[in-house]
C-alpha cells in the first residue's frame, strides 16, 4: 500500500535519510531493468523528494524526468551494453536529463 511507503520515506527522511524508489522485481534488488510502476512513482514524487530509479535508460529518461520532475534519477543497467557500462549511453543519459525543462 502506497500508505505504508509514505510512512517509511517520512521515517527515513526524519533522520535526515535520503529515499530511492525501485522497481520491485521477485529476487532482485535493484538493477533488474524492469521499470517503475510510473503512476505510484508519480503519487510518491508529488509528496516527497526521492531518487528515482526502475528501468530507467537513454530511450524514456527525458520523458519520465518531464512528466515526474523527481528530485533525481539512479541508473545503472540502463546506461550499459552486454552488461558493461557504455559510455555512450550514459553520455546520451546525462544530456537528455539535462535537457529536461523544469
Amino acid at each position: 500500500k502506497l500508505t505504508d511507503v509514505f510512512d517509511c520515506i517520512e521515517k527515513i527522511q526524519a533522520i535526515g535519510g535520503l529515499v530511492s524508489i525501485d522497481s520491485y522485481m521477485e529476487g532482485h534488488y535493484g538493477g533488474s531493468g524492469k521499470l517503475i510502476n510510473l503512476s505510484n512513482a508519480k503519487k510518491i514524487i508529488q509528496k516527497y523528494n526521492v531518487l528515482l530509479a526502475g528501468g530507467l535508460n537513454t530511450e524514456n529518461i527525458q520523458r519520465i524526468t518531464e512528466d515526474l520532475y523527481p528530485w533525481g534519477v539512479d541508473v545503472s543497467s540502463g546506461v550499459e551494453s552486454n552488461e558493461i557500462k557504455d559510455k555512450n549511453k550514459i553520455e546520451s543519459f546525462i544530456l537528455s536529463v539535462q535537457g529536461v525543462k523544469y
